[in-house]
């Protein structure tokens, strides 16, 4: 008998098979089609919704896929959720997605133990009291809860303390804001972090130990005193930080320890000079400031960044120097104009 085989003869005692299946919408992929690129970090199967159609007996999927097993499933559930453990035991790549008329309960998904890519989309995870169902998905490294409703507690949310094996979490606020959920910090395998509108104001120390993050997205919270938690400039393997409408007036002189950073985005903050612990982060690639009204300066060190091959500053009306007009050259225009300026004192 081979493996497949052998998963759905054990699915099929162990998983109670309903009498009456309910109609849901579906998108998969199995082991018998040619496999499909790995998505990376925070590209989602969103896009294959265009593609789910109305299941009226999930019994007709396992048909379809014959001795295969499932790889890929997106799910839209529009009443009572689906028997999953007999539809895709072995799925790896799971979107979960609750339309209105669906009980919110997403316990349905424990069957699935192989999945290691799981987006929840458009839950209530606070109805019931944050579902425990995560501690019983050990297997899963990136996890996505994406306009969900948190609950109003952040400690609500220590379930997913278990997933040791987690690499990315994407917990946008978006329809609740919690502040931060100290569980976070407990999740040190973390290369890929999105916090975005979660009315976080401060930050433990404890953040200090996700060592091992290269992403960090911290946009829409407005920290106190306008300053960016200074713990932030302890996780030194970041290379991509979005900052973007934090409220921001300067940056702490401990971010130049940031050195391995390549993407900095400022967007929408309230920087009267760019902050001069940026000039020392040499490995920048790509600096983003528009739409931060006050910014009045840049400092020629900005030379220093050789390494800069986009500079975003539309929007910033009040930059004297160089002129804001230059926006519309971008990085070249900038070091054009400090090039030259510093010319003319040397021939003056």
């Amino acid at each position: 008998m081979s493996m497949t085989d052998s998963t759905h003869e054990v699915n099929t005692v162990d998983v109670v098979v309903e009498e009456n299946p309910q109609e849901f919408l579906a998108w998969y992929r199995h082991s018998g089609e040619n496999e499909i690129p790995e998505l990376s970090p925070f590209q989602t199967m969103c896009n294959s919704s265009s593609n789910m159609k109305p299941v009226k007996d999930y019994r007709v999927i396992l048909q379809d896929i014959g001795s295969n097993y499932i790889t890929h499933m997106y799910v839209g559930v529009t009443g009572i959720a689906p028997n999953l453990g007999v539809i895709c035991p072995r799925v790896t790549h799971l979107r979960i997605c609750m339309f209105t008329g669906s009980d919110n309960k997403i316990d349905f998904i424990e069957h699935c133990k192989e999945v290691c890519k799981l987006e929840i989309h458009n839950t209530d995870l606070s109805a019931n009291g944050f579902p425990d169902v995560f501690s019983k998905l050990t297997s899963v490294k990136e996890l996505y809860l994406d306009w969900c409703i948190l609950p109003q507690l952040p400690e609500k949310l220590q379930s997913l303390a278990s997933l040791k094996h987690l690499q990315v979490l994407s917990l946008p606020g978006g329809r609740r804001s919690i502040g931060y959920p100290e569980v976070v910090s407990s999740l040190t395998n973390l290369t890929h972090l999105y916090l975005p509108m979660l009315n976080i104001t401060e930050l433990p120390w404890s953040f200090s130990s996700l060592k091992n993050l290269r992403e960090l997205s911290l946009s829409r919270n407005k920290f106190a005193n306008h300053q960016l938690p200074v713990v932030v400039c302890e996780l030194t393997e970041l290379v991509h930080l979005d900052l973007t409408s934090c409220d921001l007036i300067d940056l702490p002189q401990s971010f130049c320890r940031l050195t391995k950073l390549e993407h900095l985005i400022l967007t929408f903050n309230n920087l009267k000079i760019l902050p001069p612990p940026i000039y020392s982060l040499t490995n920048l690639i790509c600096l983003s400031v528009p739409g931060n009204f006050k910014l009045r300066t840049f400092d020629k060190a900005i030379l220093n960044l050789e390494k800069l091959e986009e500079l975003h500053f539309g929007d910033c009306y009040a930059l004297k120097e160089p002129p804001w007009k230059l926006c519309f050259e971008g990085i070249a225009g900038v070091r054009r104009y400090f090039m030259e300026r510093e010319a003319s004192r040397l021939v003056d």
